[in-house]
């Protein structure tokens, strides 16, 4: 199935899927679209109760120059918008597992979908 995460219904998603989702990730996507939490309202409307869902996303380093020029540059070709912090939506969950990698460039969060 081919679709516009901020547009599609959720119904739609589960129709293709056979059922509601075990899990949903966003990899590095969130972040590009001017209407994100649209998009993971309905990732969590089609995800079924107890799913796991989780976001992977970009922003800017901490640390060495060196290491900060490197994520703006990757963070600039990737078309990524640095203010978005796509993973906040993540902490309106429970149970939030939460990782950074590489001084702050990389946000990783995880949560269960409520019952």
């Amino acid at each position: 199935m081919r679709a516009d995460a901020e547009q599609v219904p959720a119904r739609r998603l589960t129709d293709a899927l056979g059922g509601p989702a075990d899990a949903v990730l966003a990899p590095y996507a969130l972040s590009l679209m001017p209407d994100r939490r649209r998009a993971w309202a309905t990732a969590l409307a089609a995800a079924r109760p107890g799913a796991r869902v989780a976001v992977v996303d970009t922003t800017l380093a901490d640390g060495a120059l060196p290491l900060r020029l490197a994520s703006r540059l990757a963070c600039t070709l990737g078309g990524v918008d640095v203010r978005a912090r796509p993973w906040e939506l993540v902490e309106e969950l429970a149970d939030v597992e939460a990782r950074t990698f590489l001084r702050g460039h990389v946000e990783v969060r995880a949560a269960t979908v409520p019952g």
